[in-house]
C-alpha cells in the first residue's frame, strides 16, 4: 500500500476524510518536487541553449574564417579538406539537431510548468471534493444501513402477511364446509317444517270429522231417545223396540263422550303442532339471520384476502425496490473505494517516480 493511503481508511468516512488530507498533502508534495524539477530543466535547458547557440556561432566563425584563408585551405590534402567538411558539416547537423530537441524540452517543461501551476490551483478544490466525497459516503453508509433494516423489516412483514393468507384460506375451506353443513341443515328443516304443516293439515281433517261424528251421535241420541218414547206409547208390542232404541242411546253417548275426547285430544295435537310450527319457524329466522351474517362473513373473508393479496404485492414491491436500492448503495460504495484506489495509485506512481 501506499504510504499516502492507508488500507484501513479506505472503507470508513473517517478513512476517506483522512485519506483526503494524506492526498493533498501528497499532491502539495508532488507540485513542490515537480516545481522544483521543471525550474532545474529550465535552467538546463537555457544553459544548453546558450551554448548551442555558442556553438553555432563558433561554426560561422570557423567557416567564415576557413573561407577567407584560401592559402592554409589550400594547405591541406584533399581528403583532409574533405574531412574537415564533413566534420563542420556533422557539427552544424548535431547542434542544429540538439538546438531542435532543447527547444522541444523547453516547449515541454513550460507546458508541464503550466500544467502544475494548474494543478497547484486545483488542489483547494480537491481537498473540497474530497470532504464532500467523505460526506457523501458516510451518507450513503447510512442509507445503506437504513435500507438494510428495511429490507429486513419488509421480509418480516411478507412472511407475516403469507402466514394471514394461508390462515384466510383455511378460514375458507372452513367457511365452505361450514356452508356445507348448513344447507344440509336447511334442508331437513325444511322437510321437518313441511312435516309439521302437514300434521297440522291432517289434524285439521280430523277435527273436522270429530265434528261430524259428534253431530251424528247427537242426532242418533236424539232419534233413540224419541224411539223409546214412541215405543213406551206402544206398550207391550213396543218393548223390544223400546230395548234397542234404548241401546241405540247409549251407543250415541259413548259415541259423543269418545268424540269429545278424540275432540280433546286434537285440540292438544293441534295446540303442540302449532307450538312445533312456531318454534320451526323462529329456528328458521334465526337460521335466515346466521345464513346472512354467514354470507357477510364470507364477503368479508374475500374481502380480507384480496386486502392481503394487494398488501403482499405491495410488501413485495417494496421489498424489490429497497433490494434495488441497497444494490445501489453497494455498488456505489465500491464506486467510491474504486476510486480512492485509483487516487492511491495516482498517487503512489509518482512517488516512485
Amino acid at each position: 500500500m501506499s504510504k499516502f493511503l492507508p488500507q484501513s481508511s479506505l472503507i470508513t468516512p473517517i478513512g476517506l476524510i483522512a485519506n483526503s488530507g494524506l492526498l493533498v498533502s501528497a499532491v502539495f508534495q508532488i507540485n513542490q518536487t515537480t516545481t522544483i524539477t521543471l525550474g532545474l530543466i529550465a535552467v538546463i535547458s537555457s544553459f544548453v541553449l546558450f551554448y548551442v547557440e555558442t556553438t553555432k556561432r563558433k561554426l560561422v566563425t570557423i567557416r567564415t574564417k576557413a573561407q577567407l584563408n584560401t592559402h592554409w585551405i589550400e594547405s591541406l590534402s584533399h581528403v583532409e579538406r574533405a574531412e574537415l567538411r564533413a566534420y563542420i558539416n556533422e557539427l552544424e547537423s548535431e547542434t542544429s539537431k540538439l538546438q531542435t530537441r532543447v527547444s522541444e524540452l523547453d516547449l515541454q517543461s513550460r507546458e508541464l510548468l503550466a500544467q502544475n501551476n494548474l494543478l497547484e490551483s486545483n488542489q483547494e478544490r480537491l481537498s473540497q471534493h474530497a470532504n464532500q466525497v467523505a460526506e457523501l459516503f458516510e451518507e450513503v453508509n447510512a442509507i445503506t444501513t437504513l435500507t438494510s433494516h428495511i429490507e429486513g423489516s419488509t421480509i418480516k412483514a411478507s412472511d407475516v402477511s403469507d402466514i394471514t393468507t394461508e390462515a384466510v384460506i383455511s378460514t375458507q375451506n372452513r367457511t365452505g364446509e361450514l356452508w356445507g353443513v348448513i344447507e344440509s341443515i336447511r334442508v331437513e328443516m325444511n322437510s321437518v317444517t313441511e312435516a309439521v304443516q302437514n300434521l297440522q293439515g291432517r289434524s285439521k281433517a280430523i277435527s273436522n270429522v270429530n265434528a261430524i261424528i259428534d253431530e251424528l251421535s247427537e242426532q242418533t241420541n236424539l232419534l233413540a231417545l224419541n224411539a223409546t218414547i214412541e215405543a213406551a206409547r206402544a206398550g207391550s208390542a213396543g218393548r223390544g223396540f223400546a230395548v234397542v232404541a234404548d241401546e241405540v242411546r247409549i251407543l250415541a253417548l259413548e259415541s259423543t263422550r269418545a268424540t269429545s275426547n278424540v275432540a280433546q285430544e286434537i285440540s292438544q295435537l293441534k295446540i303442540d303442532t302449532d307450538k312445533a310450527a312456531n318454534e320451526l319457524d323462529a329456528v328458521l329466522q334465526r337460521f335466515t339471520g346466521l345464513t346472512e351474517r354467514m354470507s357477510g362473513y364470507d364477503d368479508e373473508l374475500k374481502q380480507l384476502s384480496q386486502n392481503n393479496e394487494l398488501t403482499t404485492s405491495q410488501i413485495r414491491e417494496i421489498t424489490d425496490a429497497v433490494k434495488g436500492q441497497s444494490h445501489a448503495a453497494k455498488r456505489l460504495t465500491r464506486s467510491f473505494e474504486n476510486m480512492m484506489a485509483h487516487l492511491e495509485q495516482m498517487t503512489k506512481s509518482p512517488s516512485h517516480m
